[in-house]
């Protein structure tokens, strides 16, 4: 069972802002004592964990909450910047850009696909540079043991 001086140790361990010595001299005690708890003591590393993630958990979601609240004003916010002419051309771009891929998600630009030879081994086909190949030549390459 945990003492009292331990889970206020972990209280200020999970909320991160003081040393282990200033921890210890908080809750009356050494930093030696501190460090053998957080590396020694099996009850006293498994509350810490415990308590570390649901502090954390808890701090994202209050993070979630508070955006959420304040999404309308964020965009509105890249909307001007978007939209004012006093803004330079580029900040406008990224601005617009950023929209669009939070709207309809960021695209893509190559599109690669395994395929699988003659001899059973994957190759890595650029299916842009095979577009491109068939536009100039007006040609599919196809594997000897297919062609008729």
């Amino acid at each position: 069972m945990l003492t009292e001086q331990q889970r206020e140790c972990i209280d200020q361990l999970c909320i991160g802002t003081k040393t282990d010595q200033e921890i210890a001299k908080d809750i009356g005690c050494r930093r030696e004592t501190v460090s053998r708890w957080k590396n020694q003591n099996k009850e006293f590393k498994a509350e810490l964990n415990k308590r570390s993630h649901d502090f954390e958990n808890g701090l994202i979601d209050e993070a979630q909450t508070l955006l959420k609240r304040k999404l309308g004003i964020a965009i509105d916010n890249i909307l001007n910047i978007a939209n004012d002419s006093t803004v330079k051309e580029e900040t406008r771009l990224k601005a617009n850009q950023y929209l669009v891929d939070r709207v309809l998600g960021n695209t893509t630009t190559k599109i690669e696909q395994f395929n699988t030879d003659s001899t059973g081994k994957n190759t890595n086909v650029n299916i842009e540079d095979m577009l491109n190949e068939i536009k100039e030549d007006n040609v599919i390459a196809l594997p000897k043991d297919k062609v008729k």
